[in-house]
């Protein structure tokens, strides 16, 4: 799917990089080889990441469902590493959000990023 796929999604996208002045935004979907990223705005556009570089992988590990917030990606062990912070887009602040289906299944994330901690 392409990154402007869905307007209702990318409305979602541009409202949630505008509350938080973020650079970027994107909603990524799961399966067991990857994580797809369905639609993007900014920095990221539709694709598929590896899990061992998705940062959203982290925000699904919780079992609590709760948001992710990483104030600064080179100073937190998961990620000081990861070809995203050590490389473009060079991500230093990352904030995700699990999508969970009402009968409680978990599907992706909705998250935004930025290259300032």
């Amino acid at each position: 799917m392409r990154g402007d796929g869905d307007p209702e999604l990318a409305t979602i996208l541009k409202l949630v990089k505008s509350i938080f002045q973020a650079p970027a935004a994107l909603i990524a979907l799961f399966n067991d080889e990857q994580v797809s990223v369905i639609q993007g705005d900014g920095l990221f556009q539709a694709g598929n990441v590896a899990w061992r570089d998705s940062f959203c992988g982290w925000t699904l590990a919780s079992h609590n469902n709760q948001i992710m917030v990483v104030q600064d990606t080179t100073k937190d062990a998961r990620f000081a590493d990861n070809p995203f912070v050590v490389g473009e887009p060079f991500i230093r602040h990352y904030v995700g959000a699990p999508l969970v289906s009402t009968s409680g299944a978990r599907l992706g994330t909705l998250c935004f990023l930025d290259t300032k901690p």
